[in-house]
């Protein structure tokens, strides 16, 4: 369990917060969401891996009951046995519910939870990581994550067996939202920049390495324990930085 530092101006206080302290306090904690790695980086944190494009905010109950809810399942460490799994869901097109990650790392350390919601088959599942963020917001745990789309797997030297991403990676940043909206759990979805923005013209790449191209944005979403309806989510347009998917956020589908 990471140490959660204490931040003066994320802290929760008892006395309730005006408008003014509350807009002051969203706005340092979104500085401080831009300042983070804009990508996750090897054990020896000499080479960039996968942009680090999401944010979740909650209860820590409130943020599994949720992605389980959606169909989300903890992944396996990764070791030859998973590895000859893998290889097998990926040739007889079968899902593997539990296809392992392999590490990448933030604040020194290899994610904290590694999960994936698997679809026809393991090449191609989504999967995430996730760290948690040595502070919190309003008294909620923050976890600052990517999220990537896997559409192949492919052999890898150190680890038998690798998954190629789908390089528009900000699609499956976005659909997030749709799938976890569902859940009743979402009760709003804001965007902050800081991740890494990748372009045709100019391209970066994870450790495998494969391609990818997003416009730098982090998904910050916030949980409740209490059921949400569609209707209900906060489109948190945090201006200058709102962002165009929100406007659909309404109409996504899982």
């Amino acid at each position: 369990q990471p140490i959660v530092s204490d931040i003066n101006l994320l802290e929760e206080e008892i006395a309730p917060l005006s408008d003014d302290e509350l807009r002051g306090r969203t706005a340092a904690f979104q500085e401080r969401l831009r300042e983070e790695p804009c990508c996750t980086v090897n054990k020896a944190g000499t080479k960039e891996g996968d942009p680090l494009n999401i944010v979740f905010v909650g209860t820590r109950e409130a943020i599994w009951s949720a992605l389980v809810r959606q169909g989300w399942h903890a992944t396996e460490v990764n070791h030859m046995k998973s590895a000859m799994k893998t290889t097998r869901s990926f040739f007889f097109g079968s899902q593997y519910l539990y296809s392992p990650i392999s590490p990448l790392y933030l604040y020194g350390r290899s994610q904290d939870v590694g999960i994936q919601k698997a679809r026809n088959s393991v090449s191609r599942r989504n999967h995430m990581r996730l760290w948690r963020a040595p502070y919190n917001f309003q008294g909620q745990e923050v976890y600052v994550g990517q999220i990537s789309r896997d559409i192949g797997v492919k052999f890898h030297k150190r680890t038998i067996t690798t998954h190629a991403i789908d390089p528009y990676v900000d699609h499956t940043r976005d659909g997030l939202i749709g799938d976890l909206a569902y859940s009743e759990a979402l009760s709003g979805v804001g965007y902050v920049s800081g991740s890494r923005v990748s372009t045709e013209e100019d391209t970066y790449y994870n450790l495998t390495p494969d391609p990818y191209y997003s416009d730098g944005y982090r998904a910050v979403f916030f949980f409740s324990e209490s059921p949400v309806s569609l209707s209900d989510i906060d489109q948190l347009r945090w201006l200058p930085e709102w962002h165009p998917a929100l406007d659909s956020t309404q109409d996504a589908t899982p």
